[in-house]
């Protein structure tokens, strides 16, 4: 498949606008410095999951706790 000469600039635009686009994103992710509370459960688990406990948010315990299903 061919690009035609005359497309070139449209995609060199869209591609400089999705660089800025993703770069003004990150710029604000950086200023809010902000996590979600419910990532700490997420943590939690991921932690003890790592160490062999299991998906498990203490230990001891062994319920069903999430608040998401990633």
């Amino acid at each position: 498949m061919k690009i035609g000469k005359d497309k070139i600039p449209l995609i060199l635009l869209a591609l400089l606008f999705s660089v800025a686009l993703a770069a003004l994103f990150y710029k604000h992710i950086m200023e809010l410095n902000f996590i979600q509370d419910d990532s700490y459960t997420v943590f939690r688990y991921v932690k003890n999951f790592l160490a062999g406990k299991g998906l498990v948010f203490n230990p001891s315990e062994r319920v069903e706790g999430y608040t998401n299903f990633l």
